[in-house]
């Protein structure tokens, strides 16, 4: 299983951090690879979500994309799934050793079959 891990340092609240990393339509304006994003079910952000995906990353890959694991200003986890593999995506929000930012370390991991 393939892995890798990157961090970003934001000058932002907690709470604020925590909701525009779960809406995953969002991600579209920080990741370059991703065309489009989309919620696909009805209500809130929570657990059981899911999102379709459009990538742009060696060609263009469709993706479904569910929410597994949310822990309110700590804690965001999703699955994805395209023609290239399953991966799991995590971002676990940090407050920064000064108190003021809030670290968000990602980590994503392969699951090919």
């Amino acid at each position: 299983m393939a892995q890798f891990q990157q961090s970003t340092t934001v000058s932002v609240p907690p709470e604020k951090a925590y909701e525009y990393l779960a809406d995953i339509s969002k991600h579209t304006e920080w990741a370059p690879h991703l065309a489009s994003a989309e919620k696909t079910s009805d209500g809130p952000v929570a657990v059981g979500s899911t999102f379709r995906t459009v990538g742009r990353q060696l060609g263009t890959h469709e993706a479904q994309v569910r929410i597994t694991e949310l822990v309110p200003n700590e804690k965001i986890v999703f699955e994805s799934e395209d023609d290239t593999g399953q991966f799991r995506h995590s971002f676990s929000l940090q407050r920064s050793e000064s108190g003021e930012d809030k670290r968000a370390p990602r980590s994503v991991a392969t699951h090919r079959s």
